[in-house]
This record gives C-alpha cells, sequence and structure tokens, in this order.
C-alpha cells in the first residue's frame, strides 16, 4: 500500500513497484486509511510523512498501536531531511526513506522488509 498526497509521486511508486510485480494499492489521503489497511491487508505501507489531510506519523502511530495490524511494517517517506530519530520517537517506523529516494534503495528497503 502506498499513501502520498502528491499524485505524481503516487503515479511514480505505483509504476516502480508494479513493474516489480508486487500488487499495489494507493491512496492519495490519510482519510480512513486504517479502514482501507484493514480492507486490503497489504503486506506494507509505504506512507508519506506530511499528507495534505493528515499528519502520516499519527497514522503510523495509529496502526503501531492496533494489536490487529500493528506488524505490518511501516516505512515513511518524507521530502523532510534529518528527521529519522524524531520519527523513531514519534511512531516506530520500520524504515525511513528522504524524497528525492534513489529507486533502487526504495525497492531493496521494501525487499528487506518482506524478508
Amino acid at each position: 500500500m502506498i499513501v502520498d498526497d502528491s499524485p505524481e509521486i503516487l503515479e511514480a511508486l505505483q509504476l516502480i513497484f508494479e513493474l516489480e510485480d508486487y500488487d499495489v494499492v494507493v491512496a492519495d489521503s490519510g482519510h480512513a486509511i486504517i479502514q482501507k489497511v484493514y480492507l486490503h491487508q497489504p503486506d506494507i505501507i509505504l506512507l508519506d510523512i506530511m499528507l495534505g489531510d493528515f499528519d502520516g506519523r499519527d497514522i503510523c502511530r495509529e496502526i503501531k498501536d492496533d494489536d490487529m495490524i500493528k506488524k505490518i511494517p511501516i516505512i515513511m517517506i518524507s521530502s523532510t531531511h534529518g528527521i529519522n530519530t524524531f520519527l523513531q520517537l514519534k511512531c516506530k517506523p520500520d524504515g525511513y526513506m528522504a524524497k528525492p529516494f534513489n529507486v533502487a534503495e526504495l525497492t531493496a528497503l521494501v525487499a528487506s522488509k518482506l524478508a
């Protein structure tokens, strides 16, 4: 599952991971994301930090606090650099990737979290 409010990034990430043979579910906002996670049961979530209507860190924390879905790995993505320590304290994601990201590094990070 990919959650990002930028249509360009959402489309690019969807294409990248579909070319890697992943089944991709996308969402362009944080609205009702927890219900979408329950509905689709993704193996991993790529979650933008600064969504237009929500803070991705709050969504991350909500998922990690829910016993039914907390084991789903979450990789936070953001154009804000140098906040990895803050992320660990606030929502405990399973990974972090700064935008602009290196496609090979991002796909390797996702693969490592799914292994």
